[in-house]
């Protein structure tokens, strides 16, 4: 699997423990807070916090969005940009507009569920698409063969704890 990487390395839960990783996407309007406040709504919905996530992920064509890399820098996460060919191919239900753009019928889902099993499906808000996946304690982003660092700074606006 090729990923692009951004952010705090991360190689896995070491305690042993299933995680969560949250797939994205987002429009060029979204903003940071867009994304951390539609994650926060996904993560409650499952009885999970932030400290159940160990990465974001999207398409690789996102990875350099000011908005998804200020979220993952606030909460300290990686951000991981999926290549096509590594994106989950049936991700339900599929997006006509997200067709046309990237040939993918998704991409939160379908960079989600390149790491396990879905927890919870593409939830919306007006510019953030987000879903949930299950992480196994053997997946290992650190030993991905391509990785890439994006550009990373935090707004003001989400300098604070």
């Amino acid at each position: 699997m090729t990923v692009h990487d951004s952010g705090p390395r991360w190689a896995g839960d070491k305690s042993g423990k299933s995680a969560v990783i949250v797939g994205l996407g987002a429009r060029q309007s979204a903003s940071a807070d867009d994304v951390l406040a539609l994650v926060s709504q996904c993560l409650r919905q499952r009885n999970l916090t932030r400290t159940d996530v160990q990465a974001f992920v999207t398409h690789r064509d996102k990875l350099a969005h000011p908005a998804l890399i200020a979220a993952a820098a606030h909460w300290g996460v990686s951000l991981a940009g999926i290549e096509d060919t590594d994106m989950a191919a049936a991700a339900p239900p599929p997006s006509a507009r997200v067709e046309a753009l990237f040939g993918r019928p998704s991409v939160a889902e379908a960079s989600a569920m390149a790491f396990g099993p879905l927890l919870l499906a593409k939830q919306k808000s007006a510019n953030v698409t987000c879903a949930l996946a299950l992480v196994q304690p053997s997946v290992d982003l650190s030993a991905a063969p391509s990785t890439a660092m994006a550009s990373s700074t935090v707004p003001t606006s989400l300098a604070g704890p």
